[in-house]
C-alpha cells in the first residue's frame, strides 16, 4: 500500500535537491534511510524514458569467420569531413565517423563468443561494410 509521503521526507528530499547528502538530510529530518532511497526512487522513475528500439534498416547479414550472423548498429555518428579552404579561424578537423555495433547470432540472440573470435581484419572488414550499410540508407 502506497501513501502519501510524509513532510519529513518532503523536507528530507529538498535536502538532497540543495546538495546534501541522502544520508544527511535523512539523518537530519530523523527518517530512515531506505525511506529516502525509496522516495529518491520514486523520484527519479519518473523522469525515465524507454530505451528506443533498434530500427530494422539498422541491421544487416553478414558472414564473420565463416559464420553466418547479423550485425546490429547501435549508435551512428556520420563524419563531419575537415574544412581546409579560408583563413585559419574558419578551419576544422575531420570529426565524428564511429559507429557502436554488436553481432547477433541467427536466433537474434548477442553473440559475444563470435566477436572474441574476430581477427582485426575481420573487424576492419566488417566496420567498412557498417560505414557503407549507414551511407547508403
Amino acid at each position: 500500500m502506497t501513501g502519501r509521503q510524509s513532510s519529513a521526507t518532503d523536507r528530507a528530499l529538498e535536502r538532497v535537491r540543495q546538495g546534501e547528502t541522502a544520508y544527511a538530510a535523512a539523518k537530519a529530518e530523523g527518517i530512515s534511510l531506505s525511506t529516502i532511497y525509496r522516495a529518491l526512487s520514486r523520484a527519479l522513475n519518473t523522469f525515465k524514458q524507454p530505451l528506443p528500439r533498434p530500427s530494422p534498416d539498422h541491421e544487416f547479414e553478414t558472414r564473420v569467420c565463416g559464420i553466418p550472423c547479423t550485425v546490429r548498429i547501435v549508435h551512428w555518428e556520420p563524419l563531419t569531413p575537415a574544412h581546409v579552404n579560408g583563413p585559419p579561424e574558419d578551419c576544422y578537423p575531420a570529426e565524428g565517423g564511429s559507429a557502436e555495433w554488436e553481432l547477433l547470432d541467427r536466433h537474434g540472440r548477442r553473440a559475444l563468443w563470435l566477436e572474441r573470435k574476430m581477427s582485426p581484419k575481420d573487424r576492419s572488414r566488417l566496420e567498412d561494410l557498417i560505414f557503407d550499410h549507414m551511407l547508403n540508407l
